[in-house]
């Protein structure tokens, strides 16, 4: 309750098998926020989940490539994602909208999988 992080934006990690359920949450909680929601990232891939890659070299590799950033940003972003597996998926995505502008990325996961 006392963590107050300047967040100008939330954004959502897509998901080809998940639908639309992350970025209908993301898009829930900015509004509850009284933030911006911004559909800033596309998947461009299909590689399978990374609880099938079997190290962290596997994981890496297969997150690399498979979203683009279609939009830039400005200030700090909140990034919802449905699981966190390997922790890979928010720091390529990270990267990227770094890249593109955010000044701080800021990971929410909805579940853990470990």
């Amino acid at each position: 309750r006392t963590w107050r992080p300047a967040i100008s934006c939330v954004c959502a990690v897509p998901s080809l098998r998940s639908g639309a359920l992350v970025p209908e949450f993301a898009s829930r909680l900015a509004a509850a926020l009284s933030l911006p929601f911004v559909d800033a990232l596309e998947r461009v891939g299909d590689n399978p989940p990374q609880r099938e890659m079997a190290n962290s070299t596997q994981q890496v590799n297969n997150v690399r490539g498979e979203f683009r950033v279609t939009g830039s940003l400005d200030g700090a972003c909140l990034l919802v994602d449905d699981i966190r597996f390997s922790g890979w998926t928010f720091a390529m995505v990270g990267g990227q909208l770094r890249r593109r502008g955010a000044s701080a990325v800021y990971p929410f996961a909805l579940s853990t999988a470990f």
